[in-house]
């Protein structure tokens, strides 16, 4: 896990850039009266902003508003994050919660990205009990593949939880996606995002769909 912490300073505000993975960039502001900052984002790729899918071009200074109800944060293109979107009041309810996978494409249309899950309370993930998931996004398919060990049935893991949404930034076109093996249709929403709502039990004004478990995947 690599992240690094920039610290920038001058008269009118004080920054703190922390890149988490290399997949995020988040901004802590020390200033609470701050509306603007300059922000200089690192590498060739764009950045996407992780509330609203503005893209930010990687390499050069942006001025970014900045909000009270919110910590400024920037997923990197070519990246792909699980994430649990529920409120809860602790980390334990949200044990079972779904996941949203927010796919922010590069330039080439791709993303890469992984899903690590164990109980969260033992040391049974050392003899190979855990879910561990890769995902590629490339032409225009999503695909997820096991990188996990090959547990014995004495310690295989498994979870309740299931993928409910896909988030895809920087991808237009599309109004409509297939999920694999089942080769059901999902529709897809153009918002802020445009997202593929896959789990449709949970929406009432969706149709089709299915649940993707995180031990199944896109097998």
């Amino acid at each position: 896990m690599n992240s690094s912490f920039i610290r920038i300073s001058n008269k009118h505000t004080e920054l703190m850039r922390y890149q988490f993975c290399h997949k995020l960039l988040i901004l802590l502001l020390k200033n609470q009266e701050a509306k603007k900052v300059s922000v200089y984002f690192p590498g060739k790729q764009s950045w996407y902003d992780f509330r609203t899918g503005t893209i930010y071009k990687g390499g050069v200074t942006h001025q970014i508003e900045v909000f009270e109800e919110g910590i400024p944060t920037f997923q990197k293109a070519g990246t792909i994050i699980p994430r649990k979107d529920r409120f809860r009041r602790s980390s334990t309810q949200m044990v079972n919660d779904p996941y949203t996978l927010v796919v922010a494409l590069n330039s080439s249309q791709t993303a890469e990205g992984e899903l690590y899950i164990d109980d969260g309370k033992s040391f049974e993930f050392k003899q190979g009990a855990f879910i561990h998931r890769r995902f590629v996004f490339s032409d225009g398919k999503l695909t997820s593949l096991n990188v996990g060990p090959i547990a014995s049935s004495s310690t295989k893991f498994s979870s309740n939880c299931f993928i409910e949404r896909i988030i895809l930034l920087g991808h237009s076109g599309a109004k409509s996606a297939l999920v694999e093996p089942e080769n059901r249709k999902g529709d897809i929403g153009v918002g802020m995002f445009l997202w593929f709502l896959i789990n449709g039990q949970n929406r009432g004004t969706q149709k089709g769909g299915s649940t993707v478990p995180c031990t199944q995947m896109f097998p």
